[in-house]
């Protein structure tokens, strides 16, 4: 189990990451922005509350169906995720 409280996200404490990553599951597209914000924003940095979501937003996409499944991967017609520098 992932202790959150000790990660970091772009905004500090990654305490709020799994709540977002569960709405992320059930509304991708209106979450997404958010979700980036918080864990590569600009898609130059990342953080290690972003290494720790990439099981979940794999296990998110692996439910889809596969042309759904950019959304947990790439943020749906965004740019794919190149370039996320460990911060």
């Amino acid at each position: 189990m992932t202790d959150w409280s000790q990660l970091k996200d772009a905004f500090g404490s990654a305490e709020g990451v799994p709540a977002l990553l569960d709405r992320f599951e059930a509304a991708p597209s209106s979450v997404w922005p958010e979700l980036m914000d918080r864990l590569c924003p600009q898609l130059d940095s990342a953080f290690t509350a972003s290494f720790a979501a990439l099981p979940r937003l794999a296990r998110i996409a692996s439910a889809q169906e596969p042309e759904q499944r950019s959304w947990a991967l790439i943020g749906g017609d965004r740019a794919p995720l190149r370039g996320c520098g460990v911060r």
